[in-house]
């Protein structure tokens, strides 16, 4: 799944974007569409107070604050990093959801709880950065009870990238979007015959933490560690001029959401 050494305290430049968002930036939200993204997945997945959620690499857990404070439903993270874990706790214990809310180290293509126990399973932004997607998809459709839902927000391209592309983003930004893919090639992957597609929408690329989801505050440290620190300086530079380069041709993201079999 996701690499669970954090790269970023030993080098801030070989580490992959994902990783140097979460650990080093200390972005809340790393998805594209940012909560509101999540908002409209949990309204398809017909989340509500009596549901239980697994968010499938949870990281610092913020989407599961507002799971939990938005719709009043439960939800179990998990994610490979057990110092997001930790944080994840730290935010539900402040927030005071503890009963609400928990988390535990595991690994998405090998779910340690039991078949038909949730209602409902999320994966934000994680697909690409998972090995076995196959597995991965097999596995949440597992632990999901029948006419359960999967959500799936992940990024999608608007059309198939060059070699070069990839190449590109492998040296500069990211190996994982390599992984990433069409719509059509998401949908292919994701519905099967125990996962009934319900809808699946694309959308043009939104950054993932706006102003008003960040806080001023949050939005003064990122500035500050930009200005004070060249490494995070010209990651971020760089990170900016990719997206520039590329954003308007291929970068979008896209929403699916199956339901599974009665059988």
């Amino acid at each position: 799944m996701i690499n669970k050494n954090n790269c970023c305290v030993v080098d801030i430049e070989k580490c992959n974007i994902f990783d140097f968002m979460a650990n080093v930036i200390g972005l809340p939200n790393l998805h594209p569409g940012g909560l509101k993204a999540t908002g409209e997945m949990a309204n398809l997945c017909n989340i509500n107070k009596e549901t239980r959620v697994l968010d499938i690499a949870c990281a610092r857990g913020t989407n599961d604050v507002y799971l939990a404070e938005r719709f009043g439903c439960s939800v179990t993270g998990i994610d490979l990093d057990e110092n997001l874990i930790n944080k994840a706790k730290e935010l539900a214990k402040k927030k005071g959801l503890e009963n609400k809310l928990s988390f535990k180290v595991a690994n998405a293509e090998n779910l340690p709880f039991s078949d038909n126990e949730f209602d409902v399973a999320i994966f934000q932004a994680v697909l690409i950065m998972v090995s076995n997607q196959k597995k991965a998809i097999r596995e949440a459709i597992r632990i999901v009870k029948p006419n359960g839902y999967i959500g799936i927000l992940e990024l999608t391209w608007k059309k198939q990238p060059p070699k070069e592309f990839f190449e590109e983003a492998k040296e500069n930004i990211c190996e994982f979007f390599q992984n990433a893919k069409t719509s059509e090639n998401w949908r292919r992957l994701i519905f099967n015959s125990n996962l009934e597609e319900v809808v699946s929408k694309t959308y043009e690329m939104e950054c993932p933490c706006n102003l008003r989801e960040l806080g001023i505050l949050k939005a003064i440290k990122i500035f500050y560690k930009q200005l004070f620190n060249p490494k995070i300086r010209k990651k971020m530079n760089g990170l900016d001029s990719f997206m520039k380069k590329y954003e308007d041709e291929y970068f979008g993201y896209g929403i699916y959401v199956g339901q599974k079999s009665k059988k």
